[in-house]
């Protein structure tokens, strides 16, 4: 994917083009196919080019209108440009040569703010208003586009990556302590415009910024809508329909001359995504690279697993290479320095898997990626309350009966998924309280749960954050349950995790594109009844109805049952403790490092996983290994930016 970036004197100063040739240097990455920028009086804009569509190539950024009243920088894929073309009186003759930006441009003039109303597609943009003196600013309503920013007293400075902004001299260096003390517990921020660091906010998906010299406005253009559903006579409409609008969205996505490979984990998501791509996009003499990570030796039933699937797959269609590569222990903690370059926060405890993916799709030539990361979460509007949702509608068979569908398919106990599902968000206060709060004689449940260093939890008062975030706090009501349905909704659009491979990806060059994150595909996944997305015990009943007969029935015939690459990765941390408490020994030295993480307590806890006799897959050991990797990535993040950054 391309990049932007700018900088907007707010006393009408002049900005140094030195301030704005730093903030692409920091992403040159980015600039495959050309970098240029505009730098005149109190505004700068700088446009780094990685071409995907076939209008890309016509791009020509910063872009200036004709009587230079209007300048734009733009990282986008318009998806309705036909509609586009009507609204705004574009010539045929012009539309095959007309790129992204020149269009944006245009409809900011027809329409002003509200043009983001009118726009499909994944975009970030921003576009000077020189006779009002105003910067716009927009990012996609599935925020499929990064956008960053700081606003401070003289200079309001934005780019696609955190390291950009970072990069200005203005910007303060002072890590967010709420937001590593949550990172550290594991919980969900409430302000999804925070990032690691004070002075940088993310604008949110579907939001829209102006500013100009005394003058800040956020304003949302697209909210999930979760009450608004679809009413169809016919279950035969609903599977229809779904499948009508996930095959548009696919076709948007492949808009591309470049050579198209497919992250394949052998679930649902990814084998639709790979029967589209054969049967839409690919010569005839021409085979998909679908790329997987396969456990190691130890784990050889889901290995197998895959293996039969990808035979079933490749027998029904015939045009797949499989690529593959045995998870490594020594990959879960390699490298962690030579990767923290292109980040500004701590790596997912998963990144070695995409690295190495990444790394695969590099060696095939493939430039566009699919992905359907974490695809049936974003898509749901049911929310965690769903079971107690029915419990309190009266319906206790049909709750029950769901339990046990449930459990069977995810091989977990019944009284466990009762209890946690239905029993403790239809707890009264008082009983919560009580069997929640902890004696006096016990621990803060921040100091349990957690590696945050015991000084920076006191002083955020930790305790009482983590109370409101224990499982099913939040859902003890039927207005708190849609409120929640409609959070959870939002933050599970374009999260970390997909921001993160997007950053690996555009490393190498390679543009990760996300299907299952279309706008108008989202929005029917949201307006169809609960019981489409969750029948019988079925996460994916939807596409197996969807797409019956289509793809192989071994696929739609399983279910998923087995945690692959969680049990390889846990596995590998078991092995690799040694090294772990290697390296956290040389972090150890560091102040900066030890005000934030317990670096004591990770170790503890690494020399207690050292004397198992064997790893057991139970809920304290997966939840022990999980906290000690988030204490060890958010000591190696705040160690690096420390040292590059002159972070306090």
């Amino acid at each position: 994917m391309s990049a932007i970036c700018g900088i907007f004197h707010l006393k009408n100063g002049l900005v140094d083009p030195k301030d704005i040739k730093r903030c692409m240097v920091s992403m040159k990455h980015r600039a495959a196919n050309g970098q240029s920028f505009q730098c005149k009086d109190s505004i700068a804009l700088g446009f780094l080019q990685l071409n995907v569509t076939p209008f890309d190539g016509y791009e020509e950024q910063p872009f200036v209108s004709g009587d230079g009243s209007l300048s734009i920088v733009s990282e986008s894929r318009l998806d309705n440009r036909k509609e586009l073309y009507e609204a705004l009186d574009i010539q045929e003759k012009h539309q095959k040569y007309m790129p992204d930006s020149v269009i944006l441009l245009l409809a900011f003039h027809q329409w002003g703010e509200q043009c983001t109303e009118h726009l499909l597609g994944e975009f970030a943009f921003a576009i000077w208003d020189n006779s009002h003196k105003k910067l716009f600013c927009a990012r996609d309503a599935m925020g499929l586009r990064c956008l960053y920013y700081y606003y401070g007293s003289d200079y309001f400075v934005f780019a696609t990556e955190v390291k950009a902004v970072l990069s200005h001299p203005s910007v303060p260096k002072t890590f967010d302590k709420l937001k590593i003390a949550e990172y550290l517990l594991g919980i969900e921020l409430k302000d999804i415009q925070k990032t690691y660091f004070d002075a940088i906010c993310k604008l949110p998906a579907g939001t829209q910024l102006s500013v100009s010299k005394d003058h800040f406005f956020l304003d949302c253009f697209w909210f999930p809508d979760i009450k608004n559903k679809v009413r169809f006579e016919t279950d035969k409409e609903y599977y229809g329909e779904y499948k009508k609008k996930l095959t548009s969205s696919i076709k948007h996505n492949l808009k591309t001359k470049h050579k198209i490979g497919l992250l394949f984990s052998g679930g649902f998501n990814s084998a639709i995504l790979a029967f589209y791509a054969l049967c839409k996009t690919q010569k005839k003499e021409e085979k998909l690279d679908l790329f997987a990570s396969l456990l190691a030796d130890d784990f050889v039933e889901p290995e197998l697993e895959l293996f039969e699937l990808m035979a079933a797959f490749h027998e029904k269609f015939n045009k797949t290479h499989l690529n593959y590569y045995h998870e490594n222990a020594d990959d879960v903690i390699a490298d962690i320095n030579a990767q923290m370059w292109l980040h500004s926060g701590p790596l997912q405890p998963h990144y070695y898997i995409y690295n190495n993916l990444i790394e695969l799709a590099e060696q095939c030539n493939v430039k566009v990626l699919l992905g359907g990361l974490d695809a049936m979460h974003k898509t749901s509007a049911y929310g965690d309350g769903y079971l107690s949702g029915m419990m309190r509608k009266g319906h206790l068979i049909k709750a029950l009966k769901e339990v046990n569908k449930l459990c069977q398919s995810k091989n977990l106990s019944f009284w466990q998924l009762l209890k946690a599902e239905v029993l403790n968000p239809l707890m009264p206060d008082f009983v919560w309280n009580t069997q929640y709060r902890p004696a006096k004689k016990d621990k803060p449940l921040w100091q349990t749960h957690s590696m945050i260093a015991a000084k920076l939890g006191k002083k955020l008062n930790m305790n009482q954050v983590m109370r409101h975030t224990i499982d099913g706090y939040q859902y003890r009501t039927m207005s708190t349950l849609n409120k929640n349905n409609l959070k959870s909704t939002e933050k599970r659009l374009a999260g970390e995790s997909v921001e993160e491979l997007v950053l690996i990806a555009s490393a190498k060059k390679i543009t990760v594109v996300q299907p299952f994150l279309e706008q108008k595909f989202v929005e029917y996944c949201l307006s169809i009844p609960d019981k489409y997305h969750y029948l019988d015990g079925e996460d994916h009943h939807l596409q197996r109805q969807s797409f019956f007969k289509i793809l192989p029935d071994k696929l739609l015939q399983t279910h998923e049952t087995k945690e692959s690459i969680n049990l390889g990765y846990y596995q590998y941390v078991y092995h690799s403790v040694s090294k772990f408490i290697e390296l956290l020994e040389s972090l150890d030295e560091q102040d900066a490092v030890n005000v934030y993480v317990d670096l004591d307590k990770i170790k503890k806890s690494l020399e207690v996983i050292e004397k198992l006799d064997e790893v057991k897959f139970d809920e304290k050991f997966k939840q022990q290994i999980d906290i000690v990797m988030r204490g060890f990535h958010m000591a190696c993040f705040i160690s690096w930016m420390t040292k590059t950054n002159s972070t306090k």
